[in-house]
């Protein structure tokens, strides 16, 4: 989010960009300073982007988002919910095809 305040016309670019990258790199050494290099290597104003991440402006907003996904079922990243009518499944963590597949045809058959 602190790299989407920078970029405000090209909103979806900028997150998809800066995940990608801040994924890609998977540099556990890196810690904190990870979010910091990764906005520099896409472009962004590092010093603007530090000062959002010090300010904890969005704590509140993701720790909600994490909350949720962690009563609905989510355990991983990726963490996805196949919705039908009042029915859904979640599906945590990577999986294959076949996996999803198979969930789907098994609310599609309720």
């Amino acid at each position: 989010m602190c790299a989407a305040l920078q970029v405000k016309t090209e909103l979806k670019w900028c997150i998809w960009k800066f995940a990608d990258a801040y994924i890609a790199v998977q540099d556990p050494a890196a810690g904190k300073e990870l979010p910091i290099k990764v906005a520099g290597e896409i472009g962004l104003n590092v010093a603007e982007f530090q000062t959002c991440l010090d300010s904890n402006k969005f704590f509140d907003k993701v720790d909600g988002h994490m909350q949720n996904a962690s009563k609905s079922g989510g355990r991983g990243t990726p963490y996805s919910i196949i919705i039908s009518g009042d029915q859904y499944i979640a599906v945590s963590g990577a999986q294959p095809y076949q996996n999803f597949k198979n969930q789907i045809d098994a609310l599609l058959a309720n």
